[in-house]
């Protein structure tokens, strides 16, 4: 019992729902859970992966989804290379989507370590048509792993005390 506890506490500590803007969702109850996250606005580290779950009700049948992910850094939105853009492939969708059920798309968003480290909103498009099923900006911040900033921090006393 005291091992079911600890687990669901440890699990829970890393996936949160995370605060994000609407921007024009016509879906009802949308929530956004981002894993591995442990606050608001999320970190996510060059290197990882991150698996993004999105539940949303549609208010009218989808016979598809499409997905577009966008960065937006000082109000221009970037395309994110994303090689899912249909969401009924994979993503725990089966379409075509019934009106007034809850559904939930989940993917996988890789950080790699070319990415700038910024901070930024992920614009997160779920489109049935022309209809904005879903869209969420979420906040989130892109910051070096720990390999990286030990690279860097080695590389900085290496120069200071003169070795290799």
């Amino acid at each position: 019992m005291k091992s079911l506890v600890l687990l669901s506490f440890v699990v829970c500590a890393f996936a949160i729902d995370v605060q994000f803007e609407d921007c024009g969702s016509k879906a009802g109850d949308v929530t956004i859970n981002v894993e591995p996250c442990e606050a608001n606005p999320c970190q996510l580290k060059h290197g990882s992966n991150y698996t993004v779950k999105i539940t949303f009700t549609p208010g009218s049948s989808a016979e598809s989804v499409a997905v577009k992910i966008y960065g937006v850094v000082a109000g221009v939105p970037v395309p994110f290379p994303f090689d899912q853009p249909d969401g009924c492939k994979n993503s725990g969708l089966t379409c075509p989507l019934d009106p007034g059920t809850a559904v939930v798309y989940k993917a996988t968003l890789p950080i790699l370590s070319e990415y700038p480290a910024i901070k930024l909103f992920v614009e997160w498009e779920l489109l049935s048509g022309d209809d904005k099923l879903v869209c969420a900006k979420i906040p989130v911040a892109v910051v070096k792993s720990n390999d990286e900033l030990d690279a860097r921090y080695k590389e900085k006393i290496v120069k200071k005390m003169h070795w290799e």
